[in-house]
């Protein structure tokens, strides 16, 4: 991580999970959940895809990146407030997907915008926020 920076990585992340929501959105979008069959071999794959390419990217870059760059930035006595916004977060989504969907008769076509929209938002902001951590040492990060 020190190599790339955690900046990069985490941009690249937000990038790749929001493009992958976003073609979920529109594999969603075009299957309409009820007309879709056990014949439907290309939306399969495409899912399958798009699924593995956005858990790789939230795996490698949103899950452990935002915890080691919390850690080397924010003051000690904020992280727990870090760790509450996060589980917040986790949760709002947990409980919006299904209602998104129901919304939308059980197609999370809706769900899948709606949340690539946020991520690609998190990416203007992120770049606009982050400092960069690349062949920085902890002491030079902190200043």
């Amino acid at each position: 991580m020190r190599k790339w920076g955690r900046r990069q990585i985490l941009l690249g992340g937000v990038l790749s999970a929001g493009a992958c929501l976003l073609v979920g959105f529109l594999v969603f979008w075009k299957y309409d959940m009820q007309n879709v069959n056990n014949n439907s071999v290309l939306f399969r794959i495409i899912f399958f895809v798009v699924f593995l390419i956005l858990r790789l990217s939230l795996s490698c870059a949103m899950g452990p990146v935002p915890w080691l760059y919390i850690a080397e930035i924010v003051q000690p006595h904020i992280v727990p407030w870090c760790s509450l916004l996060n589980w917040a977060m986790l949760g709002l989504i947990t409980t919006l997907f299904p209602v998104l969907c129901e919304i939308n008769n059980g197609n999370p076509a809706i769900a899948f915008f709606i949340f690539s929209c946020v991520a690609f938002c998190s990416f203007l902001v992120n770049r606009k926020v982050i400092i960069e951590t690349k062949n920085k040492t902890e002491l030079e990060i902190r200043k």
